[in-house]
């Protein structure tokens, strides 16, 4: 996988602003753009399955979250060779997997008034909302909002702003009903974030990042942060480092390529190389194991998210300016386990 440099990473295991006066609300609602067809995912497989073209069109470094089993999937970047132009996108699109269908929801709020869209940001959910923000512009700008979406409402509403530093491309995710973030721009200080004030808290704290590409998964207690250094155990309940497991424990093939890690039945589940060659983490033995071997053609940026014991992998490049992908794959666990 192709390493970004320190200025294009953000390690962020769920983050929290301060509250937001100035708060602005994205009021507008898209027209609605359903694009639907039979279901075609088979209910006993042993591989990965290609499902419906993701209608959003080819893009990558994205970000996904789900709630109550419905999935979001929106923002990220294409890049055009032929015209040397980065295109961003806003958009977000709600994935009902029982019918493989999609629907366009409305458009995240966009970082800048004249450099639209946004690369890796980050997101979660806690308490039925999800929140989605940092990243880098298209253009390569710094962000500093973070915003809640509303799926009752189909609204979008900007909840806080860093008020120094910027949150720079982002992974994050949620436990115990507040955000963990580590701000690579502010050299690994720790914050929380607390969704009933929409207030950001610096702990004090830092995490050492030199030198690595972040991912990030929680648990009710622990986060697991994979980077290319190696994997790092992060408890909650004591606000430290408990664990570093070193990158030579990774398994062949490259570096994590997806830009956040699945959790299922107490293990968690990342892609190396390409994302077709699939392992598994095993929270209690720490230990590596494949899942399965096949190339599917995408090497960094894809987005994934899981529904139950069912992956689905979008989107996806092969590097900067290469081959950008509008494929989504899904895999059930329970039959490759």
């Amino acid at each position: 996988m192709k390493k970004l440099p320190l200025l294009f990473i953000t390690l962020l295991f769920i983050t929290a602003c301060k509250k937001g006066g100035d708060s602005t609300t994205s009021a507008t609602q898209t027209n609605s753009i359903t694009d639907t067809q039979t279901n075609t995912q088979p209910t006993t497989q042993t591989g990965w399955v290609q499902l419906k073209t993701f209608p959003g069109g080819k893009r990558a470094y994205g970000s996904a979250f789900v709630i109550n089993g419905v999935a979001y999937v929106g923002s990220g970047i294409y890049e055009n060779r032929a015209a040397s132009k980065i295109l961003g996108f806003d958009d977000l699109w709600q994935y009902n997997a029982s019918a493989d269908s999609w629907t366009r929801k409305a458009d995240i709020p966009s970082p800048g008034a004249f450099d639209a869209g946004r690369r890796l940001p980050f997101s979660f959910v806690i308490n039925g909302k999800g929140y989605l923000g940092g990243g880098l512009t298209a253009g390569s700008g710094q962000t500093q909002d973070i915003n809640m979406f509303d799926p009752a409402t189909n609204l979008w509403t900007t909840v806080t702003k860093v008020t120094t530093g910027n949150f720079t491309m982002g992974f994050a995710a949620s436990a115990q009903n507040i955000g963990k973030i580590v701000n690579l721009n502010s050299t690994g200080a720790l914050y929380t974030f607390y969704p009933s004030t929409n207030q950001i808290v610096k702990d004090g704290l830092t995490i050492s990042y030199a030198g690595v590409f972040v991912y990030s998964w929680c648990s009710a207690s622990d986060a697991l942060l994979l980077g290319d250094d190696g994997a790092q155990i992060f408890s909650l309940t004591q606000n430290e480092l408990t664990e570093h497991i070193l990158g030579s424990s990774y398994p062949t093939g490259g570096k994590p390529i997806f830009t956040q890690a699945i959790n299922y039945n107490n293990a968690v589940y990342q892609s190396f190389g390409d994302i077709g060659n699939l392992y598994k983490f095993d929270l209690t033995t720490r230990r590596w194991s494949l899942v399965i071997n096949k190339a599917l053609g995408v090497s960094e940026g894809a987005v994934c998210f899981n529904i139950g014991s069912k992956i689905y992998i979008i989107n996806g490049t092969t590097g900067s300016f290469g081959t950008y992908s509008d494929s989504v794959w899904m895999i059930d666990l329970n039959h490759v386990n």
